[in-house]
């Protein structure tokens, strides 16, 4: 199961008919847990408030208007809502699960880049599910790469661009509508001459932009955001969620935002006077016609952008269908070279009979005369550092690999032989003590990754990830016996570091500046006891 384990506290939470499960996530309002609705044997999100924000009113009301927002929508590519119910022990909104927790900003953390027929397809699948909520009277007001979330029911997140959309049932879901804005309600706000009502109260984390010149609040995320929900909030219709999904484009093909103004109030300013730019100028490799689309959408006058979901509509199935031709061209081709290569199987047949002399040949030189890769563990020689708090023992218990242990270190132990771009970094790591170790690749700007495994005196494990001092989201890890081997990998490609735990996926940042060479060091707590193997560095 997705999420992390409940706590103490969280395991005592109980709501009619519902199994807490595990923590999907945390932020300034509450968290979101994973459960289990009995009765009809489902899985489902639940959105709780703590008890600050619940002891709020507006916080409450904010809630109960989001839950009848989802309450009166219905569509594959809108999170359904199911309940909102309210305890002694807080505020809950039962909403729909969607599996795999994939953000499409997790697709460019673990992809990088993303290629224009895929930006297309999850562009479509939004536009898709925003002429509904618009038929049905909302705007959402807070379109941006976090509120985007890919239905991926796989076992395993997608490995490549293919994958994506490669299953039917794969769709992308809109998210969080918690300062959605109802066409009703916002002709009231104006009738009364009152902004700060049409905004439906405080948002929480970055979706608050600073203060009008009025004075009055603004809702929105101010990197993705259109800029008339700041300077002309009466006339924030559909075309703002337009502008919106425009900028969340713009960072899935090129992992930045379209304006880079720190500064909020001169952020809105340079979204007032410049439209969205091209993001070929930014390095992304799309056609012409995508390119109209994305600055017809990004027009920073609403007037200029699409006037209707209808046409922005069709331009993008446009796009998709110009790539499914060359798709099927190209499979043309191909079928053509297979049919050939039918027509002369008899032959080939041949020379495979005799060609199948040569694997044989190949396992022959492989066993006996070709060297194999060795172990960096299997002797302190490939490691500099306080080498005499480490012993080497040639023979596991468990097997014939070499084992490095360390003890009492005072030292980092630092291995000899430098990672350089494009390479990978394989060691096996075991804790059987309570203490802490820490792996870590420095280069000569300093320290660019650490990975920090703790075991507490309870004997639960505590992992931690940074990558240039910033926190890396590695999710959660199953619980590891004593004397269990955490595998870890470290990949250097290109501008960017992928960190694998037990063979899949844990981690990936971006490095700024990429690491072009870089030492590898093992770091251990003055009271654990540490165990290392199989250190291996490869190409990539």
């Amino acid at each position: 199961m997705p999420g992390k384990a409940l706590t103490g506290d969280e395991e005592q939470l109980t709501l009619p008919d519902c199994q807490m499960i595990s923590r999907l996530g945390r932020g300034g309002m509450g968290a979101v847990f994973l459960a289990k609705q009995k009765r009809l044997d489902r899985l489902v999100a639940v959105k709780m408030l703590n008890k600050a924000v619940a002891a709020n009113p507006e916080f409450v009301e904010k809630l109960q208007r989001e839950a009848v927002t989802l309450a009166a929508l219905n569509h594959p590519n809108v999170v359904g809502c199911h309940d909102i119910m309210t305890t002694d022990q807080g505020v809950f909104l039962i909403m729909e699960y969607i599996p795999g927790q994939l953000t499409v900003r997790d697709l460019v953390l673990r992809l990088g880049n993303l290629p224009e027929p895929v930006v297309a397809r999850i562009m479509l699948d939004v536009v898709k599910g925003l002429s509904y909520i618009h038929a049905k009277g909302f705007t959402h007001r807070d379109l941006k790469p976090d509120n985007l979330m890919l239905f991926w029911d796989k076992p395993h997140p997608p490995r490549t661009y293919a994958e994506v959309f490669a299953d039917t049932q794969t769709r992308v879901t809109i998210c969080d509508f918690g300062i959605s804005q109802h066409r009703t309600a916002l002709a009231k706000a104006v009738d009364k001459n009152n902004p700060a009502a049409a905004s439906d109260g405080n948002g929480d984390g970055d979706a608050n932009a600073n203060a009008n010149a009025n004075g009055n609040s603004v809702l929105g995320s101010p990197t993705y955001m259109a800029p008339e929900q700041v300077y002309a909030w009466e006339n924030v219709d559909f075309r703002a969620d337009i502008y919106s999904l425009a900028s969340t484009a713009y960072f899935l093909l090129t992992q930045s935002p379209p304006f880079l103004e720190k500064d909020r109030a001169k952020l809105i300013e340079c979204k007032i006077q410049h439209d969205i730019p091209d993001p070929r100028l930014a390095g992304a490799k799309i056609s012409g016609a995508f390119a109209q689309i994305l600055h017809k959408m990004g027009r920073a006058e609403p007037d200029e952008r699409y006037n209707s979901y209808h046409d922005l509509m069709l331009d993008l199935e446009r796009v998709l269908s110009a790539f499914d031709i060359e798709y099927l061209r190209i499979n043309s081709v191909e079928k053509r070279k297979l049919n050939l290569w039918r027509s002369v199987s008899i032959g080939m047949g041949l020379l495979v009979c005799l060609a199948g002399l040569y694997p044989a040949e190949k396992h022959i030189r492989r066993r006996y005369f070709e060297a194999k890769p060795i172990s960096l563990a299997s002797s302190l020689y490939f490691w500099n550092g306080n080498r005499s708090d480490w012993s080497c023992q040639q023979r596991d218990a468990e097997s014939d690999t070499a084992v490095l242990t360390g003890m009492m270190s005072h030292k980092p132990l630092e291995l000899r032989q430098a990672l350089i771009n494009g390479q990978s970094l394989h060691i096996k790591i075991r804790l059987p003590s309570t203490g802490k170790v820490s792996c870590y690749l420095y280069d000569l700007s300093g320290e660019r990754c650490r990975l920090t495994w703790k075991r507490n005196a309870t004997w639960r494990s505590l992992y931690r990830a940074a990558s240039d001092r910033q926190n890396m989201p590695i999710g959660f890890l199953p619980e590891r016996k004593a004397m269990e081997w955490l595998a870890c990998d470290f990949r250097l490609e290109y501008n960017r570091l992928v960190l694998f735990l037990d063979g899949k996926i844990a981690g990936v940042a971006h490095l700024n500046p990429p690491i072009q060479s870089c030492n590898f060091a093992v770091e251990v707590d003055n009271s654990a006891l540490v165990q290392i193997k199989d250190v291996f560095i490869s190409d990539l």
